[in-house]
């Protein structure tokens, strides 16, 4: 029997991918992308990784960046992102 992929698999490798080419990402550390128990509001991926990069101001502009281009890359997969506003 042929196993296909769905967008969600793709997109989720396509992750690991980036980040293991990223020189910034600790590739001795952890890198964990998971897939959580679905919700009413969507199906929450997880990005778990760490950087190499110490110094405070420098760290928090490559995550942002990673993560801006992952949030960019999300409908390339066909995929929509959620973001649920408490009040």
């Amino acid at each position: 029997q042929e196993e296909t992929s769905t967008n969600s698999q793709l997109y989720r490798v396509y992750i690991v991918r980036y980040l293991r080419s990223q020189q910034s990402v600790a590739q001795s550390l952890d890198l964990i992308i998971a897939q959580r128990e679905p919700t009413e509001y969507g199906l929450p991926i997880e990005v778990y990784f760490f950087l190499t990069e110490k110094v405070w101001d420098r760290y928090e502009k490559i995550q942002s960046d990673i993560f801006d281009h992952l949030i960019a890359m999300a409908s390339d997969f066909g995929l929509k992102l959620y973001q649920l506003t408490v009040h």
